[in-house]
């Protein structure tokens, strides 16, 4: 297996010569998408490396003498930019980056890394999860997007399920979907089923957010989709159900998930497509068979496209669909069936929003 990193630049030179040189740079994906908070450091002979942090929209500006330097970028989910040749003219210089994403899942061993280097003008703290991370990392029922979050420093899940985001109530936490509000508008918790495979990163940013993210005191949850790439990635998981022998043979518990991926255009639009599902017979001991079970299903489906109108103008789209279905909700030994009631709920979300760089 073959791992490249795709690295272009651009320069721009002027006449005018000073000991400090303007570099303005871009950091992008292999789809054209900018990668915003991406570390990008710059050493140029004996002096120290100057360092910055891309903005939403990927860019960065530094002011560097003349000369030849080497360029470092790093994102996680992504393949490290290390010691790439940069020469320096006597004018301006724009930099274009693009980084290649891990799409593959591989075991490794890092030994001496070096930590994260504090950033002053950083105003907000960060932690991120890469969907390489939560396919890799085992836990406790991996097919729970919910028990993965688990996995980020600061998140803490009580053994009722509900999670803690920096030491808040799960209500106190912001949750969003490409940018796009998903918290359960009545108890302000997180509800939407989304597959592990169909997520490209997790990340939690603290209270010392910004103000376009909201009101959450607790943070801001930011889900990432995949987008795709230019070539068909497909998985399916656990697709044979169990069984269970309570009072006879029925479907045990199972939960089947499945994900696509893929140009539309390629080089120009891709989308990805992942199903999460889950069943459970719900036995309940102390009723007569064929009464003594409460069989529930969840389903989920995410569709997301990306589409480069121009390489400055993208547009991204998302369908949700998500259904919830309890055949006898209240179900128990003192309960029988004719006291239950059947409870469905539905949530569909269908978003489009526009980056203009």
């Amino acid at each position: 297996m073959r791992l490249s990193t795709t690295f272009s630049l651009v320069l721009v030179f002027t006449s005018a010569a000073a000991a400090q040189v303007r570099v303005a740079g871009r950091v992008i994906d292999e789809d054209g998408a900018p990668v915003p908070a991406t570390r990008v450091a710059v050493h140029c002979g004996a002096a120290p490396a100057v360092g910055a942090q891309t903005g939403p929209a990927g860019d960065f500006e530094l002011s560097l003498p003349p000369g030849d330097c080497t360029l470092n970028v790093d994102h996680a989910g992504f393949f490290e930019l290390r010691d790439r040749p940069l020469h320096i003219g006597n004018g301006p210089t724009e930099v274009t980056v693009t980084l290649n994403p891990q799409h593959e899942v591989f075991q490794s061993v890092t030994v001496g890394a070096l930590p994260a280097p504090v950033e002053p003008a950083e105003t907000q703290g960060e932690q991120r999860l890469s969907g390489t991370e939560v396919n890799d990392i085992p836990y406790p029922a991996s097919h729970s997007l919910r028990n993965a979050m688990k996995l980020m420093p600061g998140v803490i899940q009580d053994p009722t399920g509900g999670l803690h985001f920096q030491g808040g109530a799960e209500y106190q936490t912001r949750y969003t979907l490409d940018g796009f509000d998903i918290t359960d508008p009545i108890d302000g918790r997180y509800s939407t089923r989304l597959a592990v495979e169909g997520v490209r990163s997790l990340d939690l940013v603290d209270s010392r957010e910004s103000a376009n993210l909201g009101n959450g005191s607790a943070g801001t949850l930011a889900i990432q989709p995949e987008n795709g790439a230019d070539q068909f990635h497909s998985t399916a998981t656990n697709f044979i159900p169990g069984l269970d022998i309570h009072s006879g043979v029925r479907f045990g518990d199972w939960t089947p998930r499945a994900g696509v991926s893929g140009p539309i255009v390629k080089g120009r639009a891709w989308f990805s497509d992942s199903f999460d599902g889950e069943y459970n017979s719900g036995y309940v001991s102390g009723l007569p068979n064929g009464q003594n079970t409460n069989p529930t299903w969840v389903a989920g489906n995410l569709l997301h496209a990306q589409v480069n109108l121009t390489p400055t103008n993208i547009l991204f789209a998302d369908l949700l669909a998500d259904f919830d279905h309890q055949a006898h909700y209240g179900l128990g030994v003192l309960d029988p069936i004719s006291t239950t009631t059947a409870l469905s709920d539905r949530q569909w979300l269908a978003a489009v929003k526009e980056s203009h760089a």
